[in-house]
């Protein structure tokens, strides 16, 4: 009789009992603990894939957006020239064409709607997009809106020319993103340590200045791999194609333990124009 009162008297857990319950406890909240933190990096994710999309489509609608517009000019009996061109960066040992500029023109006056122009192009009228020559994560769009003079595509000085415009305070710069992956050179190259940018810009010409230089006679002219196979005896219609590679990081702030992931983008854009000679 004494022990089953005790058994009815007793109003909490024993010892084991408590020990018991604070582990299943404290294991549950281990689990739920896990699930939040899974849920927070998932929505993480999720949000910053969307703005890396977004950063990716915007970038590449204005590189498009410059291409389609850009002038082709001829000076006097010169060879026919589109206004796109690539420079390289040389980072340590590693060499990357990672800037584009586009005679793009003013934003009223299109100059691909002006056919083959007689004149050279003004610097003021350039666009050019190019990594932050102190940030590697960060891509620009630069203009020289007070810019003066005139620029040629074909010039042994071009590159020159254009590093000096990039560095003078004719530049203006709009950021375009600040995502970019950038790559570290290893250890076991020169300029370790250092940053690049993983942007690149690589242009392709249907038919290249080699081939129209070498058709010699109609039939040579005839058979160049003009744009869509559209040609007459007398022209043809050319491309000049940008392949744009871009990297980013889909996080704003990288997490340099570890990777957070990366989203890579391609875009070809081509401007179309006719060629005329032979």
């Amino acid at each position: 009789m004494s022990h089953r009162n005790n058994q009815q008297n007793r109003r909490g857990l024993t010892l084991i009992e408590l020990i018991i319950a604070m582990t299943v406890t404290a294991g549950l909240l281990t689990v739920l603990s896990g699930v939040m933190i899974a849920v927070e990096s998932a929505r993480d994710h999720t949000e910053g894939v969307s703005d890396t999309l977004h950063h990716a489509e915007m970038i590449h609608d204005r590189i498009g957006r410059a291409i389609n517009r850009c002038g082709v000019y001829q000076i006097g009996a010169g060879s026919i020239t589109c206004g796109i061109a690539t420079l390289q960066t040389t980072t340590g040992a590693v060499t990357v064409p990672d800037t584009l500029v586009v005679w793009a023109g003013e934003e009223a006056t299109p100059l691909a709607d002006e056919g083959v122009i007689d004149r050279l192009p003004l610097r003021s009228e350039l666009r050019i997009f190019a990594p932050h020559d102190s940030d590697s994560r960060r891509l620009d769009e630069i203009t020289f809106p007070s810019a003066t003079g005139t620029i040629d595509f074909t010039s042994g000085t071009f590159a020159s020319e254009i590093e000096t415009l990039l560095a003078s305070s004719s530049a203006v710069r709009t950021k375009l993103t600040d995502r970019i992956r950038g790559a570290v050179i290893p250890s076991s190259m020169l300029g370790a340590g250092q940053s690049v940018s993983s942007v690149r810009f690589v242009i392709t010409e249907q038919p290249t200045d080699g081939e129209i230089a070498s058709a010699s006679d109609e039939a040579s002219w005839i058979a160049l791999p003009w744009a869509g196979g559209v040609r007459t005896l007398e022209s043809g219609l050319r491309a000049v194609t940008v392949e744009t590679e871009l990297q980013f990081d889909i996080l704003p702030v990288r997490n340099t333990d570890e990777s957070d992931g990366a989203y890579p983008s391609f875009r070809r854009t081509s401007r179309h124009y006719l060629h005329e000679g032979n």
